[in-house]
């Protein structure tokens, strides 16, 4: 059995190939694309919550406690919507209902469990179906979220 490690080397090897002259990109290499562009998105979940929180907090905190969220919100990874419900309820719970609310369509709630899920099995090496069409229907529910983070946390 080849080892996980072995394969991602391969699958390197593969990128390598792929690169070679002046062709239009082949599947794979959309899919790298891909990849790269779904371990951004969860980088700009992470950020959204990371950087608007902690203006609120600069806004309406004393300097001190204001710190002190801030450097717990540097920990925040992987921002699965459950863990942004339990961040939020740690604030708030009013706040907490008011996410889950939001959630309510679905879709929101689903695309972004699907980039971070995917962000964390491209980040252990292991393969994944990431599309570019994906990544696009993601950004869109990541433009809804930062909308709805940046208008309750104005």
């Amino acid at each position: 059995m080849m080892r996980e490690y072995r394969k991602t080397i391969d699958r390197i090897d593969q990128l390598y190939r792929s690169l070679g002259g002046d062709k239009t990109p082949d599947e794979y290499l959309l899919s790298i694309i891909a990849s790269h562009i779904c371990i951004l998105q969860s980088g700009i979940l992470e950020n959204i919550v990371k950087e608007t929180l902690g203006e609120y907090c600069d806004k309406r905190c004393t300097a001190e406690v204001a710190n002190f969220v801030k450097r717990r919100l540097k920990d925040l990874q992987n921002p699965r919507t459950d863990k942004l419900e339990d961040l939020l309820g740690s604030f708030s719970e009013s706040w907490r209902k008011d996410l889950v609310a939001f959630w309510v369509d679905g879709e929101t709630r689903g695309h972004i469990n699907s980039i971070v899920t995917n962000r964390n099995q491209i980040a252990h090496g292991r393969t994944t179906t990431v599309t570019i069409s994906q990544t696009k229907d993601w950004l869109r529910s990541i433009k809804r979220f930062a909308d709805y983070i940046e208008q309750t946390f104005h």
